[in-house]
């Protein structure tokens, strides 16, 4: 990986802008030629990245305080881009809220004058009883979108591992339950369990379509005979989670019912931009005992889909032993022919999304058709594309070894893509 990072022309080229920048700002508040590249494309090793980095030495001028040297080079341009005031006003622009101490700084100055900063990435902030962590990366126009989101997630691994931490909350009661029965509620591999669940997704605290979800977990509750609280305690109980969750940003949240349990768990979601624009599936023989349920034990799903991770894929489509495919194993699936929507209407779990995208596609005057999928309509699809709360409507672009239509976002499926994005908007506000 060191070497890799060292060769990259599009590494070397974006130290070299920040290096750039850089020696200009350290340049105007040195003695003329006095400025030095001591260190250029040096390399450093961190927890979870390697880092190349250079240093710049200059004398400062006789007549500025090491203060005015500061406010002269603030903010750092390792955090701004090039060029500095102008990437400043684009960044104004599309963020939307202000990134506090993240990619400020911090300073120490003593009595005689000797004065020392550092630009803060990397850093959690404390706000009461909340944690919050700023996480990014430059962008050059060379940059590719799924390998800058792969840094990302990288520089924020020592922080997010959560694989110590307990973060669901407990009820019936109970505030603790021991270690390994959260570990086996949660492990979709566990054959044993015998229950129900749903996934939402919330942001800015809001937990999306929660009376849908909340009515579907009931649904799946009276087909399996189990218990669960009325709504309005887990509704109460949910948006609990969500509040005091410590990192404000978009959750995935997992509620789990059982005849002596109901737990709930909060995670941060990151949705890989790269599977919006198009992932690759594989068919795999399965027929689900109780489609209409959200139910638990899920291993068999759970086995199908990592099979599908493990061959490069994104979802397994489950096909039954009649040979129709109608959903994927975390997912509902849709195809388009001839313009016309297709999506199966029975023998499934009829997600929340799925609804929603079928009425955006009959407000779009789409025609939506149902119908049981075989393997055949997959093969002769112009589009396809699965939808789930958790990452909206995901194009496919391939099925196994087969290109689906041009190998590219379908028409179709981009509308409702946009369709779908701005019912996530309207629910943001």
């Amino acid at each position: 990986l060191a070497e890799g990072l060292l060769g990259s022309p599009k590494e070397a080229a974006e130290l070299n802008m920040i290096t750039d920048l850089l020696r200009n700002d350290v340049g105007k508040v040195s003695v003329t030629g006095s400025v030095k590249v001591l260190e250029h494309r040096s390399l450093q090793k961190n927890p979870s990245v390697w880092h190349t980095y250079s240093v710049i030495q200059g004398t400062l001028e006789k007549n500025l305080h090491p203060v005015d040297a500061f406010a002269s080079m603030f903010p750092g341009g390792s955090v701004t881009g090039c060029p500095k005031i102008a990437a400043m006003h684009k960044i104004d622009q599309l963020e939307d809220q202000a990134r506090g101490a993240y990619c400020g700084s911090m300073l120490m100055l003593s009595a005689s004058g000797f004065l020392d900063s550092t630009v803060l990435i990397r850093t959690i902030e404390s706000y009461k009883k909340a944690l919050k962590l700023g996480m990014g990366g430059g962008i050059v126009a060379d940059s590719d979108c799924a390998a800058e989101y792969h840094e990302t997630v990288k520089k924020a691994q020592p922080f997010l591992d959560f694989s110590s931490l307990q973060s669901p909350r407990y009820y019936r009661g109970q505030h603790e339950i021991p270690a390994d029965t959260v570990s086996s509620l949660f492990d979709l591999a566990n054959k044993k369990t015998i229950g129900v669940f749903e996934t939402m997704r919330a942001e800015n605290g809001k937990i999306h379509d929660l009376s849908a979800h909340l009515t579907r977990l009931r649904h799946s509750a009276n087909l399996f005979d189990i218990n669960i609280p009325s709504e309005s305690v887990l509704q109460k109980n949910l948006r609990f989670a969500v509040k005091n969750n410590v990192l404000r940003t978009i959750l995935r949240i997992k509620i789990i019912c059982t005849n002596n349990d109901t737990v709930i768990q909060t995670r941060p979601l990151v949705v890989d931009p790269a599977r919006l624009a198009g992932i690759s599936v594989m068919i795999v023989p399965l027929d689900r005992a109780l489609p209409e349920a959200k139910s638990l034990p899920y291993h068999r799903e759970f086995s199908a889909h990592q099979k599908a991770l493990n061959k490069g894929c994104g979802e397994a489509l489950l096909m039954r032993s009649d040979g129709s495919v109608c959903e994927g194993a975390y997912s509902n699936l849709f195809f388009v022919k001839d313009g016309v929507l297709w999506t199966a209407d029975s023998d499934i779990l009829f997600g929340i999304t799925r609804q929603t995208v079928i009425r955006h596609a009959k407000c779009l005057k789409i025609p939506v058709r149902f119908v049981s999928l075989q393997k055949q309509d997959i093969t002769q699809a112009e589009e396809i594309f699965i939808t789930s709360t958790l990452t909206g409507v995901i194009p496919v672009v391939r099925v196994g070894n087969d290109i689906v239509g041009k190998g590219k976002v379908g028409k179709i499926t981009k509308r409702l893509q946009e369709g779908f994005d701005a019912h996530y908007a309207t629910l943001r506000i």
